[in-house]
């Protein structure tokens, strides 16, 4: 008797695995999905403390350690690299021990438009404090260095 108990609890869960579901939607168009996907992104970078969800220390710092000189160069302002060169920064860069670990503590404006960060720096366990200035140039903010030699001077 068990077994027939057991083969028809068998069979009748096989049968119920055959029984066609509704279909779910979830309410999302499949179109819509490969338009979103093919829309660029219109990020703001007269922010200095948001732009892709950082700031522009941070990102400057990404791009040190990455390596992409280039674009760090999108973000040293023009007078900087007209007053020093982009070969003499990228060397600067190069020199430079940037690889700290930096965490935005306050920012102020001043008059003539220039946008001062400070950075709270830890270096071999020491708390330090970084300030950086930085001015928008076409809607982009660029940070201003003040000198190259030795190293980079923000």
């Amino acid at each position: 008797m068990k077994i027939y108990v057991t083969y028809f609890l068998m069979i009748s869960a096989l049968i119920s695995c055959h029984i066609k579901e509704e279909e779910i939607s979830n309410g999302v168009d499949e179109k819509g999905i490969s338009d979103l996907a093919s829309v660029t992104s219109d990020t703001n970078f007269k922010n200095p403390a948001l732009i892709y969800g950082t700031t522009i220390g941070e990102l400057v710092q990404q791009l040190y350690k990455l390596g992409k000189w280039t674009e760090l160069l999108r973000l040293i302002s023009n007078s900087s690299k007209s007053q020093y060169g982009e070969d003499a920064i990228i060397n600067a860069f190069q020199k430079t021990e940037f690889g700290f670990q930096l965490k935005l503590k306050s920012m102020s404006h001043t008059p003539d438009g220039i946008i001062q960060l400070n950075y709270q720096t830890i270096k071999f366990g020491t708390v330090g404090v970084l300030r950086m200035d930085v001015v928008v140039e076409n809607d982009t903010c660029r940070i201003i260095i003040k000198g190259v030699e030795p190293e980079i001077l923000f």
